[in-house]
């Protein structure tokens, strides 16, 4: 099962030769280092991300422990991403439940147009892991999602009054979603530096991390300070056309304390958790587009929420995880 193996360093460079994709990877486990992917000329590039004791909750008053290295998207799947893999995947046996959306107003399933570098929505937490299972095939990875030792290919073949929980995340090398804790502590990482309101975790001295009550990357948590970090409901109407997804990578200008970008705001990000409270229901971070920091506030670290795996939403999407063997 996921996350039971010692994780040593490796050098990998691998080319597909299909004429339509490669990939390359090199990392020697230093906090942040990128690594690149590019699928048929579409670029996505990952953050090296280091196991740690972190604090958890919007009052810092919880602990975890992620017990293993793994690689972090530096941005949530852009629609043409999505496009594109959802192309070969449908020609190799995948099937998805839904097509996509391009943003939170763009089309659905069609052929990427402007808006392509928004990020995909409007796909449930099956169509997700299906996609995850995809994109690893596709760049000559072990796909991680299987259900009755057969790998998830078809989107359509669970739904919520199904046994959604014997889809399994075997320990594999090929992508897929986050769990809750993963993306907190990519959310928060802060490494050596203690400004702006960091705190240390009792186990961890010396390593600092964004408060729970901050959006990721923000310096603190006053207005413009979180209008600087995240796409939310104040900020995400630019040009007086309403209130909508923005292009990926925009916010924190440099991205936060691993190089990651939108971890607070744009979409919610599916995680592969069940959530707490709710059984029947999956774990979404991040807070999206029309969220605010008031209130519930889920573009703040610290706060999680919940949605049924097969709620299509023109706020929910996903970023890709991949554990570091």
């Amino acid at each position: 099962m996921l996350y039971k193996k010692t994780f040593f360093l490796v050098f990998l460079v691998a080319i597909v030769f299909s004429g339509c994709f490669l990939f390359s990877e090199t990392t020697s486990g230093n906090p942040g280092e990128q690594t690149s992917h590019i699928v048929n000329g579409i670029n996505f590039n990952m953050r090296f991300a280091p196991a740690s004791a972190f604090p958890t909750g919007r009052d810092d008053s919880g602990s975890a422990t992620v017990d293993h290295n793994f690689l972090i998207a530096e941005t949530q799947v852009t629609y043409e991403l999505w496009y594109e893999v959802r192309m070969w995947a449908e020609e190799n046996g995948y099937t998805f439940a839904n097509k996509g959306r391009e943003g939170s107003h763009g089309d659905t399933g069609q052929v990427p147009s402007g808006r392509k570098n928004e990020p995909v929505t409007e796909i449930n937490w099956y169509d997700s892991i299906v996609w995850c299972n995809a994109i690893s095939e596709m760049l000559g990875y072990d796909p991680v999602y299987t259900i009755d030792g057969e790998v998830l290919r078809d989107s359509e073949e669970l739904t919520d009054q199904d046994p959604h929980e014997d889809v399994v995340a075997e320990d594999r090398n090929g992508f897929r979603l986050p769990t809750s804790m993963e993306w907190e502590l990519a959310a928060r990482y802060r490494g050596s530096d203690s400004s702006h309101g960091a705190i240390e975790h009792p186990g961890e001295s010396g390593k600092y991390w964004t408060p729970g009550y901050y959006v990721s990357g923000a310096k603190d948590n006053a207005e413009e300070a979180i209008k600087a970090a995240a796409w939310y409901r104040e900020n995400s109407d630019i040009d007086g056309s309403g209130r909508k997804t923005q292009d990926v990578g925009q916010k924190p200008e440099e991205g936060n304390g691993l190089g990651v970008f939108d971890m607070s705001g744009n979409v919610f990000e599916w995680c592969f958790c069940v959530h707490w409270w709710f059984e029947s229901s999956r774990v979404v971070r991040g807070g999206c587009w029309h969220s605010s920091p008031c209130g519930k506030g889920f573009v703040l670290v610290g706060v999680d929420d919940y949605a049924l795996p097969s709620l299509i939403r023109d706020n929910n999407g996903v970023r890709l995880v991949r554990t570091h063997f």
